[in-house]
């Protein structure tokens, strides 16, 4: 009768954490770093173009510098939200003295509990753009 009673608790328990988590908010943090030794001069029409999905689902893009970290917290949010970022070098057709060096990083926090590493891409090489996703599940 005993081990009959432990095992009701135990289900009783998975079902209300499973439960807990389909209604939990979460917030995601994008995290940019342009990587460059050679910054680019960052104006309307030149720099790192940073494009990210917001909590809307919309896709929001920032021209920023190359040499500089940025970070973009976006929330609260639901289970199934794929989170997506990317850098890219802007304009795509400026010179091949303005490169970039992005490193990428996706966050994700639970009912305001700390953030967690997700994602991530840090390849130190040179190149025109990189993007990487997360779905939260």
């Amino acid at each position: 009768m005993r081990s009959l009673y432990l095992v009701l608790v135990v289900i009783a328990l998975v079902g209300c954490n499973k439960n807990s988590t389909n209604n939990a908010q979460y917030y995601v943090k994008y995290v940019v770093d342009g990587g460059a030794g050679s910054p680019l001069v960052t104006s309307s029409t030149s720099g790192l173009k940073v494009k990210f999905i917001n909590d809307k689902n919309i896709t929001e893009e920032y021209v920023r510098g190359n040499s500089i970290s940025y970070e973009f917290p976006v929330g609260p949010i639901k289970k199934g939200f794929t989170a997506t970022l990317t850098a890219l070098r802007f304009p795509a057709t400026a010179t091949s003295s303005l490169y970039i060096k992005p490193k990428l990083q996706i966050f994700v926090s639970m009912n305001n509990g700390p953030y967690v590493l997700k994602k991530e891409d840090m390849s130190n090489a040179t190149r025109d753009s990189a993007s990487i996703s997360y779905k939260i599940e």
